[in-house]
């Protein structure tokens, strides 16, 4: 019996040191300096002067991130691409028939689908704050951007009968091109793996932009728009990480 007793006591001071080394090969794993590039997806709905303009709009984009090894801290640079078929301005209303029609090149009606298109780049800076037990790298994900943002209206038109009015720098008169700088906050879960394969986050997006029409003519309004705008997104967005670890040991290598 004492020796069954000595043999237990044995194979649990065995599981504690195996389990506290497991432990440590993972937060060891998992730890160092990361140069990461994200590649994102958004949607978004607008708010402020932008809503009166386009409807919800989706958005794809990359970054390039720095994490320190202690304290987690975020730094990175960020840009990418906005789209979306929902726009409530009609700039060619001028152009239609009573019927809603627009006559084309051709002398029929031509189809022509207004778009929004746009950019953002900004740089950005936060903090992971660590949740998930064993794991430094996962856990609440908050950050805050400043940069640009810029957005149009696109004219997609007819293969078979164009519109000459919006060709080539025609265009420019009715795109209502406006661009400005924008704060951008995030907040949501980040994910990082102690094996590092499945890396990515996932929250909430929220963008205050401060933007006026570029044109120098406004064709509708006969005039130079200067009108000061308030343009807010907020939505969602989700992001995969590709992370490039500088380990702790050597400051000079890479790992992956």
């Amino acid at each position: 019996m004492k020796m069954q007793r000595s043999f237990l006591f044995f194979l649990l001071i065995c599981l504690i040191q195996f389990g506290l080394n497991a432990q440590e090969e993972r937060l060891r794993i998992n730890s160092g300096k990361i140069i990461s590039f994200d590649f994102t997806y958004g949607f978004h709905l607008p708010g402020g002067d932008l809503n009166d303009r386009f409807g919800r709009n989706n958005d794809i984009g990359g970054a390039l991130s720095f994490m320190t090894d202690k304290g987690n801290w975020i730094f990175g640079i960020r840009g990418g691409y906005l789209f979306g078929k929902f726009v409530d301005e009609d700039v060619l209303e001028g152009f239609r028939t009573a019927s809603g029609n627009i006559i084309g090149s051709s002398s029929t009606f031509a189809n022509v689908a207004l778009l929004e298109r746009g950019i953002y780049s900004n740089i950005e800076f936060g903090k992971l704050i660590g949740l998930v037990p064993g794991n430094p790298r996962s856990g609440l994900r908050v950050t805050l951007g400043m940069g640009f943002l810029q957005h149009k209206i696109r004219f997609e038109e007819d293969r078979s009968s164009f519109v000459p009015q919006i060709i080539n720098d025609y265009a420019k008169g009715y795109d209502r091109l406006s661009n400005g700088f924008a704060v951008t906050e995030f907040i949501g879960y980040q994910h990082m793996a102690v094996n590092r394969l499945v890396n990515f986050y996932v929250g909430f997006e929220f963008v205050q932009a401060f933007t006026q029409n570029r044109r120098d003519w406004d064709f509708l309004l006969e005039r130079k728009d200067e009108t000061k705008r308030k343009d807010f997104l907020s939505g969602f967005k989700v992001g995969w990480i590709l992370p490039f670890y500088i380990s702790p040991e050597s400051s000079e290598s890479i790992r992956y």
